[in-house]
């Protein structure tokens, strides 16, 4: 069976900054709404609006996130509860928080909630730094806030399929000495130092959540003893397999992970 894959490129940016700088007031049509911190038994409501404004992640990573810093997911509010925008700005480290969940239901937008979501964005880690990813086209926001942009040259390329996936075309051959391995929790110590060496900074609660988040399947790549990479399929928010993070030194592991 032929399957035809629609190849998606994405411009995207990561921006730092730790600056509180004042937006401009601009008058918008009115509607109350209050921002607060997102509740537990909210997760679904925000679990859908992202949704419909296509992002993709397991509906267990708000719960671990919440669970991590319950203040650190900001919802706006309207007075009949609505949950009609969100932002996050979740502590990672004692001196790194992490930004994302940007969104605004598009019946409220031009009405200032994008506006205080970013402002309670910037004021909650309390002149910590943070740092976050967003496509180039909506990064303006932050950018008006006083973030800096670190890098412009990162393209995510994504792969998109409405027929049915064979795996059968994927190879089984790995790399001499490489074997894959089901994830068990005593391989964390190795994948934790593996991913340290990428991404520079531990990451160790976010990582295990990860590997053993709901709905999802972990393999570990193995050689001499040492992680050489590690890759999770997981059921989204909109129901699709997402597969993420998929980090492999070795690039023939790549025709691997698919097929197992």
């Amino acid at each position: 069976m032929k399957i035809m894959m629609l190849r998606i490129m994405r411009q995207n940016v990561r921006f730092f900054s730790n600056s509180t700088r004042k937006m401009g007031e601009i008058k918008r049509p009115d509607v109350a709404f209050k921002i607060r911190p997102m509740r537990t038994e909210e997760i679904p409501q925000v679990v859908e609006l992202t949704r419909l404004n296509h992002f993709h992640f397991p509906p267990s990573t708000l719960k671990f996130w919440h669970a991590q810093d319950p203040d650190g997911i900001k919802v706006a509010v309207t007075e009949s509860g609505e949950i009609i925008g969100s932002v996050s700005n979740v502590k990672n480290t004692e001196s790194l928080y992490v930004s994302g969940l940007f969104c605004v239901h598009e019946n409220y937008r031009h009405a200032e909630v994008g506006k205080k979501l970013i402002r309670e964005c910037f004021a909650y880690p309390q002149g910590k730094n943070f740092a976050g990813n967003a496509k180039v086209d909506v990064v303006g926001p932050s950018l008006g806030r006083g973030a800096r942009i670190l890098e412009s040259d990162w393209i995510s390329l994504e792969y998109e399929t409405d027929t049915p996936v064979n795996p059968a075309i994927l190879s089984d051959e790995l790399p001499s000495g490489v074997e894959l391995l089901a994830f068990q929790n005593n391989l964390l110590p190795a994948i934790f130092e593996y991913d340290y060496s990428l991404a520079g900074y531990d990451r160790k609660p976010v990582i295990e959540a990860s590997c053993n988040e709901e709905n999802s399947k972990t393999l570990v790549a193995m050689k001499d003893g040492k992680c050489v990479g590690f890759g999770s399929i997981k059921l989204d928010n909109a129901e699709y397999w997402k597969i993420g993070p998929c980090m492999q030194m070795i690039p023939l592991l790549q025709k691997s992970w698919g097929k197992d």
